[in-house]
């Protein structure tokens, strides 16, 4: 079975967000978190989905990106691993990505 290793910046993202968006939508929210757990077990299963993300950091080779299901503005950064993937983090795409990963 592929697994889902996911890292402690992912896990506050994810809290941040769905903390942020119950603000002024509680369903909203509930919903973000269950786009989140589908589209972990998506890549668990499909670990080369997503687009490679382009860095000049040769730390962040591997890593790849993919919108969350039902909310395309935030994106999962993660590395695909043998047995599954590694989540590295969820962020807004309007954020400067290149800066959080240099």
């Amino acid at each position: 079975m592929s697994r889902v290793i996911q890292r402690r910046e992912a896990k506050l993202g994810i809290i941040e967000i769905a903390d942020f968006i119950a603000r002024d939508n509680l369903d909203a929210a509930q919903r973000f978190i269950q786009g989140v757990e589908e589209s972990y077990t998506f890549l668990a299963e499909f670990p080369d989905s997503g687009e490679l993300w382009k860095s000049a950091n040769p730390k962040y080779s591997k890593t790849r990106f993919w919108p969350v299901r039902g909310f395309p503005n935030y994106l999962i950064f993660f590395r695909p691993c043998r047995d599954g993937v590694e989540i590295l983090s969820v962020i807004h795409a309007a954020r400067d990505l290149q800066s959080l990963f240099e």
